[in-house]
């Protein structure tokens, strides 16, 4: 088994970074990345409160439901990977159903 991970130092870091424009050139080409990133993180913090609200109501739980749960936990997982590609590919439809 093997692992990929992918490490990539800020621009900030590495020292691109000459003046206050290009930093702000740098920000603007963020843009989408962070507006889908806030998105991800309301969308997630929604599917929360409201399974914290449905968990509140049950006195009891059963085998059925824990598998109802993981297989939200599987449709959350993926939360990440289509914020990516939204992130990558906004202008596109396809990534908004991804």
């Amino acid at each position: 088994m093997s692992v990929a991970i992918h490490i990539e130092q800020p621009l900030w870091v590495s020292g691109a970074i000459q003046s206050e424009q290009v930093l702000w050139d740098a920000l603007v080409k963020l843009a989408p990345s962070l507006l889908t990133y806030f998105m991800s993180f309301l969308t997630l913090g929604i599917f929360w409160v409201g399974q914290q609200t449905q968990l509140n109501q049950l006195a009891r739980s059963n085998r059925n439901l824990t598998w109802i749960h993981l297989i939200f936990l599987l449709a959350v997982s993926l939360t990440p990977f289509s914020t990516a590609l939204l992130a990558a590919f906004i202008t596109y439809r396809l990534a908004l159903v991804g």
